[in-house]
């Protein structure tokens, strides 16, 4: 198992052998099946992550995320949840699976 990917609330690790992935998130270990992985990907890319800043029906900054067909529940704020998106973006750049997102410079 090696380490794919890190941000500071994450870890992001490859058991090839075992043909899974290992989301590490504080004291909890997730296993993950490469489709699983895709799954969290699309479920955080269709939050509005501007919207999360402006909610207030959410005065306590926190967001429910279920993984793996509701085997999982993490409780996650808002900085952890960009931490999140940005931990995966990252992993499937690095694995050859997607492109870097265009940068805009003014």
């Amino acid at each position: 198992m090696f380490l794919l990917e890190s941000t500071r609330y994450y870890a992001l690790r490859e058991a090839t052998e075992e043909r899974c992935f290992y989301l590490d998130f504080q004291e909890k270990r997730v296993r993950l099946s490469f489709c699983q992985l895709l799954a969290l990907r699309q479920k955080l890319n269709t939050i509005e992550l501007d919207s999360l800043f402006y909610d207030e029906s959410n005065p306590h900054d926190f967001k429910i995320l279920t993984v793996c067909n509701h085997q999982h529940l993490f409780l996650v704020s808002t900085a952890e949840l960009v931490d999140l998106k940005q931990l995966l973006q990252n992993a499937f750049i690095s694995m050859g699976l997607s492109q870097s997102p265009i940068s805009l410079a003014i």
